[in-house]
C-alpha cells in the first residue's frame, strides 16, 4: 500500500509490507522497472502511548458519554482548550518538578535564531528550551481552564460550571500504568452568585 506518491522522475515511495512490522522505503523509477530497498524501519509508537482498537473505543466512548450525561444533569457545560498552550501560561504552575514534565514544542522555522554559539556549546537544555520553545503540550486541564476563564471572563456567566474530557501529556518515564499521553476529566465551578 503506497503511503505517499510523488510524480518526479525518480520517486521515493513508502510501502507498508506486513512482514515483521517493518516499513520499507523504496526508490522506484518512473517506468516502474527499477526498485531498490533503501532501508527498513520497525513500526512502533512512542513509549508511554498506546493505540485503541474499535472495540476499546466503543467501551471508552460509552464511559465518556455516561460522564457527559451526568455532568449535563447537574448543569455543567463542556469546553475544550487547545492541546498546546504558551509556555508562559504553563511554566511555574506545577512547581519545579512539574515544569520538567512539560513537553515543549520547538518554535517553527529557525528555532536557533537568537541563540549564540556559546549558548549551544554550553549544552544547557533548560536555557536552550527557554529560547527555542514558546509553546508546550498541556500537562493537565486546570491551568488551561484558568487561562480560559481569564481570557473569556466577559463572555461567561458566573458561577460557571464547566467540564472537560481531553488528552494531556507528561514527559515522564513511562512504566506500568503510567503513560505519557492519557485522558483527564475535570469538573469545576468558578465564581459565586452571592454578593
Amino acid at each position: 500500500m503506497n503511503l505517499s506518491i510523488n510524480n518526479n522522475l525518480k520517486q521515493n515511495t513508502y510501502l507498508c509490507i506486513p512482514n515483521n512490522n517493518l516499513i520499507y522505503k523504496k526508490s522506484v523509477s518512473s517506468d516502474d522497472k527499477e526498485e531498490q530497498t533503501v532501508y527498513a524501519e520497525a513500526v512502533s509508537i512512542p513509549k508511554g502511548t498506546r493505540d485503541f482498537s474499535p472495540e476499546e473505543m466503543a467501551k471508552r466512548n460509552y464511559i465518556f458519554n455516561t460522564i457527559r450525561e451526568v455532568y449535563h444533569l447537574y448543569g455543567f457545560q463542556q469546553i475544550e482548550t487547545p492541546a498546546m498552550e504558551n509556555l508562559s501560561t504553563l511554566m511555574g504552575k506545577y512547581g519545579e518538578e512539574g515544569d520538567k514534565l512539560l513537553f515543549k514544542i520547538l518554535n517553527s522555522g529557525d528555532c536557533f535564531s537568537g541563540i549564540t554559539d556559546e549558548e549551544l556549546l554550553e549544552r544547557n537544555p533548560v536555557r536552550f528550551g527557554m529560547k527555542a520553545c514558546e509553546k508546550g503540550l498541556r500537562y493537565d486541564l486546570t491551568v488551561p481552564f484558568a487561562r480560559y476563564v481569564v481570557q473569556h471572563r466577559n463572555d461567561i456567566t458566573f458561577p460557571f460550571k464547566r467540564y472537560q474530557i481531553q488528552p494531556v501529556w507528561r514527559a515522564d518515564r513511562p512504566q506500568k500504568g503510567r503513560y505519557r499521553e492519557f485522558y483527564q476529566c475535570d469538573g469545576d465551578v468558578v465564581g459565586s452568585d452571592s454578593r
